[in-house]
């Protein structure tokens, strides 16, 4: 039989929370110009949707669903209007403020090529096909293309800046 120390237990858990206490969140700064640049990706990704069903019924789809069209807008400012605060990057990404900031980027890089990269082939598939029409299938490839460039030059951006920073310090 093992006799147990209360007081040891008390003790661990106020180290534990010693170390939380002590412990900075790494935070990193959007510039202006990378901020800018996710908005707009953001944006010509989300507009690059309605075109595949054909610029010439776009008009009409857009009167239809008004409020559809007008709540993915309002998603895309807020959206926006967050990406210009500056990033709390947690520690699940790496034990060094550099590893942190590089996986969460290269992170939030992957998830953008995901997604608007099947909207790029989504929209070569349609101008290949010609279903419906080959035109919005180009339009819509083009600005999902355009989209993935701003994501890409946001995400350098924001590591130059970091990297900029850290190294004047």
């Amino acid at each position: 039989m093992q006799a147990i120390n209360p007081n040891m237990n008390i003790g661990f858990r106020q180290n534990q929370k010693d170390k939380n206490i002590n412990k900075k969140n790494l935070v990193i700064e959007n510039s202006l110009a990378s901020s800018t640049l996710t908005t707009l990706s953001y944006i010509a990704g989300a507009t690059s949707v309605p075109i595949f069903d054909g610029v010439d019924n776009l008009k009409q789809e857009v009167k239809k669903h008004k409020l559809a069209y007008s709540l993915t807008m309002l998603m895309l400012i807020l959206t926006g209007i967050n990406n210009f605060k500056s990033i709390t990057i947690s520690d699940f990404y790496g034990k060094t403020d550099d590893k942190k900031v590089k996986n969460h980027l290269l992170t939030k890089q992957a998830i953008s090529t995901a997604l608007l990269g099947s909207l790029i082939a989504c929209g070569i598939s349609q101008a290949i096909n010609k279903k419906p029409d080959r035109k919005s299938g180009i339009i819509a490839a083009c600005l999902s293309g355009v989209a993935l460039a701003a994501t890409t030059i946001s995400n350098i951006a924001t590591w130059k800046g970091y990297k900029k920073e850290n190294t004047k310090a």
